[in-house]
């Protein structure tokens, strides 16, 4: 009985959870998904506070591509202040610009060029270069051959050693908008594996998981609001029940009562038979 007393209680919690947290759940679902970064071998940047998609429109050619844009010190800030803010170019890179004043590591104005990280985990849709090796992890920094970011060949690393033409045979050709062309390629000796929609079919796209997820917390949903339906019918059978009980027990008392009385009033009047009466009578005669 404790059960079935509790069971109402929890089922109309249950639909609120349903109701309301339900939404909440899906907004935190999309918002996580969206705003996850990851490496090139697939690993989620979740201690990477800076990171973020460099566009929320679904139609940008930029909408994988991560950057460290959400520093507080802004582009071309000062070290000491903590690291500064990226800006993400059409190319699909990021640039960084910045200064050190700090105490032990002064520096002077640098503008820097970085391939960071991608909102699919198998880097569907990003500028998936200098992705090798040691650069699979982490950063890779990545430097233009003509100096400038809208450069045409690129070398992965801090140098331009693969812009000379004995060692053009490592650089890096990239378009200057992201997706317009094939937007990062290699010669075919190259020693660095290019693609801009490189695969890694050991991982599960962005979009499976996605979809794994919605389906859990649509079964979830489901069962909350079929366990209220369920509370609530055996409340209002409980009810039922007690009312039923309540109207036969209020009939017996109603109808039982006035037979008591007529048996009662019998038993106290008794009237002897006429020959009885006669004759007694005639005995006081």
């Amino acid at each position: 009985m404790l059960c079935f007393n509790f069971l109402p209680k929890m089922t109309s919690f249950a639909m609120t959870i349903s109701r309301t947290h339900c939404v909440l759940f899906f907004g935190l679902f999309f918002s996580l998904v969206s705003s996850t970064c990851f490496a090139p071998n697939g690993t989620a940047q979740n201690n990477d506070p800076g990171a973020a998609p460099c566009s929320s429109d679904p139609t940008s050619p930029l909408r994988n591509t991560c950057c460290h844009t959400k520093w507080e010190n802004p582009s071309g800030g000062d070290l000491k202040f903590g690291p500064t803010q990226d800006t993400c170019l059409p190319n699909g890179l990021c640039e960084n610009k910045g200064v050190s004043t700090k105490e032990g590591e002064e520096q002077p104005p640098w503008t820097r060029y970085y391939r960071v990280f991608c909102t699919n985990e198998n880097w569907d849709g990003c500028l998936n270069v200098c992705s090798t090796g040691s650069y699979d992890t982490n950063v890779a920094q990545i430097t233009p051959c003509d100096g400038t970011n809208s450069s045409s060949t690129w070398c992965c690393g801090d140098t331009t050693d693969c812009c000379s033409p004995e060692n053009n045979i490592t650089a890096i050709s990239i378009a200057e908008v992201f997706g317009t062309t094939a937007s990062a390629t290699s010669a075919p000796s190259s020693t660095n594996t290019v693609s801009p929609n490189g695969s890694k079919a050991h991982h599960l796209s962005r979009g499976a998981k996605a979809g794994i997820i919605i389906g859990s917390i649509l079964g979830a949903c489901i069962l909350l609001a079929l366990g209220f339906y369920a509370g609530r019918r055996m409340k209002a059978r409980r009810n039922q029940q007690e009312l039923d009980g309540t109207q036969k027990t209020r009939e017996y008392h109603v109808g039982s009562k006035p037979i008591s009385h007529e048996l009662d009033s019998a038993a106290q009047t008794p009237e002897l038979p006429e020959k009885d009466k006669g004759l007694t009578h005639l005995e006081l005669a």
